[in-house]
């Protein structure tokens, strides 16, 4: 406020033909300032938050895993229960990666993106996981999805789309945990390695992959296939 009002004073002392000028020039300035400050503000805020998310589901993830054996032996009972953990950590990790692609829109530095990206690409396969391994103990009618994609890639904008659409449409019941394939991270590396994956777009279903855009007639059928809902 201090420096506002002194920049006001500036203004209300000058005086001549360049008057106008001046002021406009002081505003732009004035509002310029405000708009980096505020911007700055919110990137920090919205990096905050995802770090405390990032903690939040690194817990949650690891209180489950340590009580799927306990769970799993109570039998179909404890089976909604694993589901709904499982629907919960796939739906925050979901949001993660929501916040960061908007930390990247609003021009957050690439120190601060690279990392958060690191941290949520070790949750989304521990997710991944999780998800895989309720579903086998429990019978679970949902369908883990492990999809990896790169930048730029058009085809994986597309593919993009064409979950964001399944997932509308099948809900939790479609769990869907999206990679980088460039992330220069051991676990990507031995998944991609594992499943044969050396293009993207790629969909791993169960075992199955599928390199390349599939369409999203196909990805549905195999959806509701696996969900026996066709």
């Amino acid at each position: 406020m201090i420096v506002i009002h002194f920049i006001i004073g500036a203004i209300l002392r000058n005086s001549g033909a360049k008057r106008v000028y001046f002021i406009a020039a002081v505003i732009s300035i004035v509002l310029y300032a405000a708009g980096v400050g505020t911007g700055y503000y919110l990137q920090g805020d919205i990096s905050g938050l995802v770090e405390g998310q990032i903690g939040e589901v690194r817990k949650d993830i690891s209180t489950v895993e340590q009580e799927l054996p306990l769970l799993s032996m109570r039998g179909e009972g404890s089976c909604s229960v694993l589901s709904t953990l499982s629907s919960d950590v796939n739906a925050k990790i979901d949001s993660i990666l929501g916040k960061i692609v908007d930390l990247e829109q609003r021009g957050a530095s690439k120190e601060v993106y690279d990392s958060l990206l690191g941290d949520y690409t070790s949750l989304a396969v521990r997710g991944w996981i999780l998800s895989k391994d309720i579903q086998q103990s429990c019978i679970d009618n949902s369908v883990p999805v492990l999809y990896f994609y790169s930048v730029p890639c058009d085809d994986c904008i597309d593919q993009g789309r064409i979950i964001d659409v399944l997932k509308e449409k099948y809900g939790e019941k479609l769990q869907v945990f999206a990679i980088n394939h460039q992330i220069d991270q051991s676990s990507v590396r031995i998944l991609a390695k594992s499943f044969g994956i050396d293009r993207t777009p790629a969909i791993l279903i169960e075992s199955r992959t599928f390199q390349g855009l599939v369409s999203e007639d196909a990805l549905d059928k195999m959806v509701c296939t696996k969900l026996k809902s066709c």
